[in-house]
């Protein structure tokens, strides 16, 4: 493709795009006779001169030198990208000196390949909890996994912790990437994205889901008083040690190695019932555990369950 526009010093190209109803790959690099080390360049795309509705991660493509920028761009749609018109640009927004967009138009010349749809329309159950598998859409860059969750289950659903396919050679297909799914459990609409084998053709799937996440809706929350140094209220459900610890949260839990760190809390509420959506937030992993501290400015508040 090798679509170039140059600013300054700096020439941005677009290498190459690969792109299906889903989304697309979109691999770009920036070089310049001058240093570019530590940029962070925006991403957005746009078709018809519309911004085009998607989620967007950017990765390294190789060991980058101090003159040259290489990425990897993931566009995820949660809705099916109408390619009737396949004239697009990136833009691609810079802040080096001064702020910077390059703007990169390209059209899609070979036909789009069909998505498969698969509807299942099953209902899964475990502890009186309900989820319902609506559909699975193949796609070459990734198969979408479209969930239900009744609004009328008892607990609130925190995660699913293993989601995968099986296809009839016994190849696992599984979640990919920072972007592997759009919307929440919580919400009642989520869309997993796992890797696909769409070219094999498969005869038939397996759908493995497991080590679902719940707490009582009731009861997914810790509740701390700060000025007295107590926890008064955590779910027994949770097995995790809280402590109070610098007028802060301290939390270990029990986590596997691959798990990786992770956030576990979405908002703090103080006593007034003012929430807060974020906060000072640190992470690790120690001796099995996943330890997080938290640090909070109100004397009194709760804190909700991811």
């Amino acid at each position: 493709m090798n679509v170039s526009q140059i600013i300054d010093d700096i020439t941005s190209t677009l290498q190459g795009v690969i792109a299906d109803t889903s989304g697309m790959l979109i691999n770009y690099k920036l070089e310049s006779s001058n240093p570019l080390q530590n940029l962070i360049p925006e991403i957005s795309i746009s078709q018809n001169d519309l911004p085009l509705s998607t989620s967007v991660v950017q990765n390294h493509v190789s060991v980058e030198s101090k003159n040259k920028v290489e990425r990897l761009v993931e566009v995820i749609s949660p809705k099916i990208i109408n390619y009737e018109s396949a004239n697009f640009e990136l833009q691609v927004k810079i802040n080096h000196e001064s702020q910077t967009t390059f703007v990169l138009p390209f059209t899609l010349e070979k036909p789009i390949a069909n998505t498969k749809n698969v509807e299942i329309n099953q209902t899964l159950s475990f502890e009186g909890q309900r989820i319902i598998v609506e559909e699975i859409a193949i796609s070459p860059l990734r198969a979408k996994v479209t969930m239900l969750v009744p609004a009328n289950n008892t607990m609130r659903l925190l995660n699913i912790g293993k989601l995968h396919l099986i296809d009839g050679q016994g190849e696992v297909w599984k979640q990919v990437g920072e972007l592997g799914a759009h919307g929440n459990l919580e919400s009642g609409l989520i869309h997993y994205y796992l890797q696909s084998n769409y070219f094999r053709k498969p005869k038939q799937l397996l759908l493995e889901i497991g080590n679902v996440q719940a707490l009582p809706k009731d009861d997914d929350y810790v509740e701390i008083d700060i000025e007295n140094e107590k926890v008064t209220h955590q779910p027994p459900l949770v097995d995790a040690k809280i402590r109070l610890e610098n007028k802060g949260i301290h939390v270990v839990m029990p986590v596997k190695e691959n798990e990786g760190n992770f956030n576990i809390f979405t908002s703090a509420e103080d006593a007034r019932g003012e929430i807060f959506y974020s906060f000072d937030y640190l992470t690790g992993i120690k001796d099995g555990g996943i330890i997080v501290n938290i640090r909070l400015i109100s004397n009194r508040c709760k804190v909700q369950f991811v």
